[in-house]
């Protein structure tokens, strides 16, 4: 629930700074392992960025133990 509740938070601020928020996260993020995960689960999902119904979500577990990132499409 912690991870669901930074990812939501993330994106909301990417929203409110007028940021893609794939592009917010690596901005903000300083672990390179960290954002190479990120990028290639963009480039897996064909990322676009927003507006184009695709949800984004990063995760680590235990500091360095794993890394999970998550791209959802998503239609309403």
């Amino acid at each position: 629930m912690n991870v669901f509740a930074i990812e939501s938070f993330m994106d909301e601020l990417a929203e409110a700074g007028g940021m893609d928020p794939l592009a917010y996260r690596l901005t903000h993020l300083s672990d390179e392992r960290g954002r190479e995960v990120l990028r290639r689960a963009a480039d897996a999902a064909g990322w676009r960025g927003p507006g184009h119904g695709l949800g984004f979500g990063f995760g680590k577990y235990k500091g360095t133990g794993a890394y999970c990132a998550v791209v959802a499409e998503v239609e309403a």
